[in-house]
């Protein structure tokens, strides 16, 4: 029983490296590719409920955005408008995994999924209105944090779920 136990914590351990990493990296290299990038992101958050316990979610949740400003910073194109979005982002995030954790085994998955891209798509596209409507965010993010953040969710939920259905059949 330990030694499952260790081999257990030796794996998540691991996952959560290689998501925390992934988190940060990808984001960092493509940003410039936002859909490509956020469908990504997505899976991640997604393939982190399905296989790390909330606890070691967190790095997740926030890398993305983090390794997006850094890029800014380091090769040029940083605005201030992303700075007011990251705190929102999180939050979105951490809604996303929030919902589709305790939905996907009460409603089940594909429309835990489907609710918890809503939700975060409902954050970040309400939080974008009020930005606009206050001037403190250009018109554009009205699609960056709607249509597009919909799509991605929406994509990285179908990746997740099929990366998911794949190792879980490899399963021994």
């Amino acid at each position: 029983m330990f030694k499952e136990r260790l081999v257990t914590l030796s794996i998540e351990k691991l996952l959560t490296l290689i998501f925390a990493a992934l988190s940060f990296i990808v984001p960092f290299l493509l940003s410039q590719a936002q859909i490509p990038t956020g469908i990504f992101v997505n899976a991640l958050l997604y393939l982190a409920v399905f296989f790390l316990p909330a606890s070691t979610r967190l790095p997740i949740i926030i890398f993305p955005s983090l390794a997006t400003l850094m890029r800014g910073m380091v090769f040029g194109g940083l605005t201030p408008f992303l700075l007011a979005m990251v705190p929102l982002i999180w939050v979105g995030n951490w809604l996303l995994t929030v919902v589709f954790d305790k939905l996907r085994t009460k409603i089940g998955v594909m429309p835990a999924g489907v609710l918890a891209a809503l939700v975060k798509v409902g954050v970040l596209f309400g939080s974008a209105v009020l930005f606009v409507h206050l001037e403190i965010l250009p018109k554009l993010f009205l699609t960056v944090m709607g249509n597009v953040q919909l799509i991605t969710a929406l994509c990285g939920f179908v990746v997740a779920l099929g990366v998911y259905t794949f190792v879980s059949s490899r399963r021994v």
